[in-house]
């Protein structure tokens, strides 16, 4: 019995030790890393309220910056005007309501072009039914 409790001692204290050892040692190199960035000179330069960032070659590069000469170049004169919004709505239902009005002039026609051949055929649609149409 004491064989098998010290075996299962020794084997928690293996396993808390290689466990430590593996979670510790990530964490370790995390904190080498962060000194070095907080040990590294800075980017940022303030002088007479201003601040710049100095970048080497490299970085500008890495980032995509490209640096060239400014052009001259001229503005058209702005003018100033004033105007009132209108709201659109009510122009899009009135366009709505057209299409609507011209789907049923559509139909109507064609409504009306049937009964007239069939009145010219002597067919079921009196003179009556068509000067009403």
């Amino acid at each position: 019995m004491n064989k098998i409790l010290s075996g299962i001692l020794a084997g928690l204290v293996l396993g808390g030790a290689v466990t430590w050892t593996v979670v510790r040692r990530p964490q370790a190199e995390d904190e080498k890393e962060q000194t070095k960035e907080h040990n590294a000179p800075s980017r940022v330069i303030h002088t007479n309220g201003q601040s710049f960032v100095k970048l080497d070659k490299e970085s500008q590069q890495h980032a995509g910056l490209k640096v060239a000469e400014l052009e001259a170049a001229t503005l058209k004169p702005e003018v100033r005007s004033y105007g009132h919004v209108l709201d659109p709505a009510p122009l899009a239902a009135l366009v709505a309501e057209i299409a609507t009005a011209r789907a049923a002039l559509e139909a109507s026609t064609k409504e009306f072009q049937r009964w007239k051949l069939l009145h010219s055929q002597g067919q079921n649609v009196s003179a009556r039914a068509l000067e009403a149409a």
